[in-house]
């Protein structure tokens, strides 16, 4: 999945200019229920970001009169131009991993011309990761522990084919203990016992087993 198929675009965002001062910031992030927006400068090209948390931030450590400050200090002068961002071509996971340590809520995408074209939000990020995982349909939910050895999992999924049953989506985690996987498998069935016993008898441990 790339970024380019969930991103939202320039033309959808809400942002603000980065000769706008401070109070009408936070008016425009409140009315939209934003924590934090884009800056455009007036050739419309992007300048930074401001977050409500930042704004607050710098509003606290001033020692001038709060009102006063957020009135007369305009979002250029204490926006942040060092931000990480990825391109409309990257996969999602690249996306996951710049905003691990990000406290903002989306990160920025470019084009390849590196034209800021709109940007990937974390509510977005785990609709598709939910996606991919199947959560959103109804089936089966199996996790089962396998050895870390050749074939494993193809014998796993050979196992439930044979006996009919259609794989939605699997994933796969290293316990990082003695060379032990668990493998978490959705399946588009409503028989919870039989694929247990399917799963069991063809030598997998089955450590839960639920009907979602």
């Amino acid at each position: 999945m790339f970024v380019k198929n969930h991103l939202i675009p320039l033309t959808r965002l809400i942002t603000v200019n980065e000769k706008e001062n401070l109070k009408i910031t936070l008016q425009l992030m409140e009315k939209h229920g934003h924590d934090a927006l884009p800056v455009i400068n007036e050739e419309n090209v992007l300048a930074g970001l401001i977050s409500k948390q930042h704004i607050y931030k710098i509003n606290f450590t001033e020692e001038s009169n709060k009102e006063s400050f957020i009135t007369n200090t305009i979002v250029s002068e204490i926006m942040k131009t060092n931000f990480k961002y990825i391109y409309e071509q990257d996969l999602l996971e690249t996306a996951i991993k710049q905003m691990i340590d990000m406290r903002m809520q989306f990160i920025v995408v470019y084009n390849q011309k590196n034209e800021f074209i709109g940007i990937l939000t974390r509510r977005i990020l785990l609709e598709a990761m939910a996606n991919v995982l199947g959560i959103d349909k109804k089936g089966v939910r199996v996790e089962v522990l396998v050895s870390d050895t050749k074939g494993r999992l193809a014998t796993l999924t050979k196992t439930l084919s044979k006996n009919g049953y259609n794989v939605r989506s699997i994933f796969m985690y290293d316990l990082q203990l003695m060379d032990l996987q668990k493998i978490l498998i959705r399946l588009d069935t409503r028989d919870l016992e039989p694929v247990v016993n399917i799963l069991n008898n063809a030598g997998f441990k089955v450590l839960t087993s639920i009907l979602e």
